[in-house]
């Protein structure tokens, strides 16, 4: 069987694609097993309405806030901690 795709709009009104393919699997010491299936291909949607670079760089802009967030988190429990000295020859 040949992919062939169709594009359509969902329930909500996002676009999506439906494609016809067939799967192969095989498990060790059995047979191929050759199966029809439909995948359906939805794009995201970027949120809050931007898109393109503005919405890539906000992206960026979040994971460095957490980033920076978590660093600093740790930084603080290593140095709030009290230090264990029991067996220490010091």
């Amino acid at each position: 069987m040949a992919s062939k795709g169709n594009e359509t709009a969902n329930a909500e009104g996002m676009k999506e694609t439906k494609v016809e393919t067939v799967d192969y699997q095989k498990s060790a010491g059995q047979e191929t097993v050759k199966k029809d299936v439909e995948v359906i291909h939805q794009p995201q949607q970027p949120t809050g309405g931007e898109t393109g670079a503005s919405a890539v760089a906000k992206g960026i802009q979040s994971a460095k806030d957490t980033v920076a967030k978590g660093i600093q988190s740790a930084k603080d429990a290593v140095s709030s901690a009290t230090p264990n000295t029991k067996g220490c020859n010091k």
